[in-house]
């Protein structure tokens, strides 16, 4: 039977994790779900682990067709693109290989995939810590239900923050990617930002559902939560590369500078987090607050968003000063 949904699974050094979400994919039963593993150079035994899940699959043992590849690391973006040039499915869903999904609704999720061709399925998601508790976000109780929309209707509420860009809360067609030159940005990190906005614009025949179908996992240890400047400027230098994209292809032009406003707004604010790199990230955000002044839009809401940042600006000097007070920004 042809394939109609590759999962792909990047995995670097999260062997006890992915242990969890192997057991998880070994009860699928489905013939049309292919799984790649795609192993970014891992030195915890992530490796092995990997393997071990390929050969049973080969074996006949686990149901789900299974791929591995062994990369020398080189990053989250690197090996998405990997995986999807091996893909075989129609669909493809890119899965971190330290989160959960609800395996109860794979049947559904075919059967969906199957009868409505849906260009896109874009789905709720919950976060959880190691202890399984469920911190936020998913609709609890809520039926699996969904509604048909338009990409343009999704990048709306992308750009309105009422859904996010994360790469696995959703299921696209592989063509959005191959026949639209989408490719994850390679050595950055922000990397579902800058793709998933491109996706919807490029769907016609979308649907979404509320129910949590994926479950993150909050990890403290994750390098959003001590942002370097870098980090900064990667996402910096993915909006304004939207906004050169946005130029080129049929968008709103309200939805377009609310999305570009909301990124650059959080890339200025996560100069403020964390310890490291302080310097640095001063001098980054007085770039990215000249670059808010010169968003090219008409004249009248030039006038008011000048307005808006510079009371902003004020609101972060003052916050600034407080922080080197307190001794947290030296």
């Amino acid at each position: 039977m042809q394939v109609l949904l590759s999962m792909i699974i990047p995995v670097f050094n999260i062997q006890k994790e992915l242990k969890v979400l192997l057991n998880q994919l070994s009860l699928i039963r489905s013939t049309e779900i292919e799984i790649i593993l795609v192993d970014d150079g891992s030195t915890d035994g992530s490796s092995n682990l990997v393997d071990k899940f390929a050969k049973k699959s080969g074996n006949g043992v686990i149901f789900p067709r299974t791929k591995v590849i062994h990369l020398k690391n080189s990053g989250l973006s690197v090996a998405r693109n990997r995986g999807m040039e091996i893909s075989n499915g129609k669909y493809i869903w890119f899965i971190d290989g330290d989160d959960l999904i609800d395996i109860s609704k794979i049947d559904q999720i075919i059967k969906i995939l199957r009868e409505d061709s849906p260009e896109i399925f874009q789905f709720n998601y919950d976060r959880f810590v190691e202890d399984c508790e469920i911190l936020s976000r998913g609709e609890k109780g809520c039926e699996f239900d969904y509604i048909h929309l338009t990409g343009n209707m999704l990048f709306q509420s992308l750009a309105t923050s009422k859904i996010e860009s994360f790469s696995w809360a959703h299921i696209c067609k592989l063509r959005l990617y191959t026949e639209n030159g989408i490719k994850f940005p390679e050595g950055k990190v922000f990397e579902d930002i800058a793709t998933t906005y491109r996706l919807f614009l490029a769907a016609s025949k979308c649907i979404q559902s509320d129910y949590p179908i994926y479950h993150y996992r909050n990890r403290s240890d994750s390098i959003m939560n001590d942002p370097s400047a870098q980090s900064c400027v990667d996402l910096f230098t993915v909006v304004k590369q939207a906004q050169t994209t946005l130029g080129k292809i049929p968008a709103s032009k309200k939805s377009s500078r609310n999305f570009l406003l909301t990124n650059a707004y959080t890339a200025m604010m996560r100069t403020y987090e964390g310890r490291s790199d302080s310097d640095e990230k001063r001098k980054i955000r007085k770039e990215i607050q000249t670059y808010y002044l010169h968003l090219k839009v008409d004249k009248f809401d030039l006038r008011s968003l000048k307005t808006l940042l510079i009371k902003g600006m004020i609101m972060m000097r003052v916050y600034d000063s407080i922080q080197r007070k307190r001794g947290r920004i030296q």
